[in-house]
């Protein structure tokens, strides 16, 4: 399995995520806004 980072706000909205050493990516529910 990859290893996969994720970064919540402090309401527990998940905001962004990376894989491994990969750049941190917005989840696809911040682009729908």
């Amino acid at each position: 399995h990859d290893h996969i980072e994720i970064m919540i706000n402090s309401s527990g909205e998940l905001l962004f995520f990376r894989q491994r050493e990969g750049p941190w990516m917005p989840t696809l529910r911040l682009l729908h806004k």
